[in-house]
């Protein structure tokens, strides 16, 4: 059973719903130079890894592989002969899976349901709805609503009262 909702690999669309002012210094550079797919894809097959870019690309080299010759032409072009950090995916996935959550809760999932398909907690679940406004209030109950526990705690204390003093034919409290 799997247990994340969010792909592993993002497709099309969800690129479209990366914030990419969120992501790290590197990956927007590649993303610049290479397009979202791409630079996404590099992320995921080296994500955390040195990369060292070739000064001149032979047709063998992985990165012809992984990216096509006019890409990693590109990076060639523009990075030859440096030594490249390529940022983790952690980034990427955190927006996928957040993204996520969010349109669990906008379904109407429980918080224990969010947190099985997403793996995050399910405190976790309510913090990432918080912040991004996509909880809704009426479907949750207010823990901390004092005043509103302690009326309907009273009234239903009057009713078992009045209940228990009709089934015993008790004298009524004054």
């Amino acid at each position: 059973m799997q247990r994340h909702a969010v792909p592993a690999k993002p497709d099309e669309q969800e690129f479209t719903r990366i914030n990419l002012d969120a992501l790290p210094a590197m990956l927007r550079t590649l993303v610049s130079y290479l397009g979202e797919r791409l630079a996404f894809k590099l992320v995921s097959l080296r994500g955390g890894q040195t990369l060292l870019i070739p000064k001149k690309l032979s047709p063998d080299h992985s990165l012809v592989y992984e990216l096509g010759f006019e890409s990693a032409a590109k990076l060639v072009d523009s990075f030859g002969g440096e030594v490249l950090q390529i940022p983790k995916d952690d980034s990427l996935v955190r927006q996928l899976r957040h993204r996520r959550v969010v349109e669990l809760i906008d379904s109407g999932a429980t918080y224990n349901r969010v947190a099985q398909l997403t793996g995050y907690s399910r405190r976790h679940a309510i913090s990432i709805g918080k912040q991004s406004g996509g909880i809704a209030p009426e479907r949750q109950l207010d823990m901390f609503g004092a005043a509103k526990w302690h009326e309907m705690r009273a009234q239903l204390a009057e009713e078992v009262c009045e209940q228990a003093v009709q089934s015993q034919k008790l004298p009524p409290l004054a």
